[in-house]
């Protein structure tokens, strides 16, 4: 196989946020021993994750979020998506995929994109990263569970990644 020349400061910084989420919500996975108050957010439809108290619930303006979908967030810019695909017949490996196709076919470079694995609180899926031109980050998660298949994403700026998956590490679609 060949290999591409170079990899761009982008997506080396890209690729060490993805391990580094990686790495904590794999030591993390239940994430109870924060001893900051958290209170639980979501709904039935798109399940719950633990969130500081002084975080808050944030109405996208943007018209293509569903009405199912649930927002939470530090500031303006890093913000978690918890929401459900209500597609019939997709599984996360083709959700990770048409996302991919459709952030190439606006331009992102396929260096900038990275699919892989996920775990979130041991429920199993498939996950994507975007690196963006303004240093800004998307990661998307599509996990397959109670017979449905979740969207949970993360995005804003690099070094809020860590405390966003944080968060995610703690969802559950039940409660």
């Amino acid at each position: 196989p060949l290999k591409k020349k170079g990899m761009s400061m982008k997506m080396k910084n890209l690729k060490r946020i993805l391990l580094m989420l990686f790495l904590v919500t794999s030591l993390f996975s239940f994430a109870r021993g924060n001893s900051r108050e958290t209170v639980r957010f979501g709904s039935k439809t798109v399940g719950y994750i633990s969130v500081p108290s002084d975080w808050y619930a944030f109405d996208d303006s943007n018209p293509a979020t569903s009405s199912t979908a649930k927002q939470v967030s530090i500031d303006n810019t890093n913000i978690i998506t918890l929401d459900i695909v209500n597609t019939r017949n997709v599984n996360s490996e083709l959700a990770v995929k048409a996302i991919a196709e459709k952030y190439l076919n606006s331009g992102i470079s396929e260096e900038n994109i990275d699919l892989r694995d996920a775990n979130v609180n041991g429920y199993v899926g498939k996950q994507i990263g975007i690196g963006f031109d303004d240093g800004t980050v998307l990661i998307m998660y599509f996990i397959k569970a109670n017979g449905k298949l979740y969207y949970i994403a993360q995005e804003g700026n690099p070094e809020h990644q860590v405390k966003l998956a944080k968060v995610i590490s703690t969802w559950n679609p039940d409660r």
